[in-house]
């Protein structure tokens, strides 16, 4: 699974991947939701954490520096789509959703996120979710 992925983004741009699996999931139907959840999951891991794809981590925190600057009018609006294409996939997965703002340093987003969060029901998945995002923030 990861395995894959992270050679996919070596051959090719770590961003085109990403988008390829963004629209991808755009066209989900219900019957595979729990799929993509915990393939957004996987990918969302990937992006965190492996060397391949920090180009597209440094991608991300421009796109959303360039929003915030030109409040959404970037000359190049390839690298706000991409932002923005990878957070209604992430949506499908509300802690990648998180982790994907706090990356991109989109702290207003991630703060509505939270907020929304609070009245969602508990369950141990989203628990264990949330424990392994934070591993991550306190890791080195």
């Amino acid at each position: 699974g990861s395995f894959v992925i992270r050679k996919l983004c070596i051959l090719l741009s770590p961003s085109k991947v990403y988008l390829i699996f963004a629209k991808v999931f755009e066209s989900v139907v219900d019957d595979d939701l729990e799929f993509v959840h915990l393939l957004i999951q996987t990918l969302n891991l990937i992006l965190l954490t492996a060397p391949e794809v920090a180009s597209l981590r440094n991608e991300l925190k421009e796109s959303w520096k360039m929003r915030v600057l030109y409040f959404n009018q970037s000359e190049n609006g390839e690298e706000n789509a991409v932002f923005f294409a990878l957070y209604r996939s992430w949506c499908h997965n509300p802690i990648a959703a998180l982790s994907l703002c706090l990356l991109s340093e989109a702290y207003p987003l991630a703060s509505e996120l939270v907020t929304r969060l609070s009245h969602v029901t508990v369950t141990v998945g989203l628990l264990m979710e949330i424990d392994k995002l934070v591993q991550l923030l306190e890791s080195p």
